[in-house]
């Protein structure tokens, strides 16, 4: 997960044999297979039950992204008990429909990984977001742009959570006006890192012992993985 046009389609596509499950725009520029662009949830899941049981050759599923996919969801499942919008349900009932109806999707997934011996990849972008931490100060952090529901879900399933990012370093000015006044300034460069390891400033992890660091580059990611998976 990351912000907008920072690389992560294109780090997917870099995958072994990749097969896209396309819920929004962005992929004009890259030479993928995959679906056309879904409008309809019940189309994704489609798409992720060909390649749970469908004849093909394709070694990485990538759903690009979750985000999107989860307005088709709530669409869904909005229009099934004919209510307006998720939100009609009450209560949050909506969202615990949705939440259900997302657990299908990773079981089947969960099927591609271990019967298909194919590799996932779920994008998705970002949302600074207030983290309430029990032992400590409340402050803001990265995380999925998903409801929370669906964000947790996602995190305990998955083996690795990275965080794209452009590295940029912030440097602070100091102006003569009676010392008060302070400006920073963003010094960005091109290098775009994935974040493996947890941070309070942003949602990151995984199972495997992987660096804390690393560019944003498919094939570096895949050479760590299989160092850490013993490969």
């Amino acid at each position: 997960h990351g912000g907008a046009k920072l690389g992560k389609t294109t780090f997917a596509s870099m995958a072994d044999k990749p097969f896209f499950i396309i819920t929004e725009d962005g992929q004009e520029n890259i030479d993928v297979e995959g679906t056309p662009l879904l409008h309809e949830w019940m189309d994704v899941m489609e798409a992720a039950e060909f390649l749970a049981e469908g004849k093909h050759e394709y070694k990485t599923l990538v759903l690009d992204s979750m985000d999107w996919a989860e307005k088709l969801l709530h669409a869904y499942i909005a229009a099934k008990d004919k209510k307006a919008s998720i939100e009609d349900f009450g209560y949050g009932k909506g969202y615990t429909f949705a939440l259900e109806e997302a657990r299908r999707l990773l079981n089947v997934m969960n099927y591609c990984r271990n019967e298909r011996n194919m590799e996932i990849i779920v994008i998705c972008h970002s949302k600074v977001k207030t983290f309430n931490d029990p032992l400590g100060a409340s402050y803001d952090r990265w995380q999925m742009k998903l409801h929370e529901g669906l964000g947790k879900a996602l995190v305990e399933w998955a083996d690795v959570i990275g965080f794209a990012q452009i590295k940029a370093s912030t440097v602070t000015e100091t102006k003569a006006d009676f010392g008060k006044t302070k400006r920073n300034y963003v010094l960005q460069n091109d290098r775009r890192v994935l974040h493996l390891a947890p941070s309070p400033g942003f949602e990151a992890g995984s199972r495997y012992p992987m660096p804390a660091e690393i560019e944003l580059d498919y094939d570096v990611f895949a050479a760590e993985l299989k160092k850490a998976r013993g490969l």
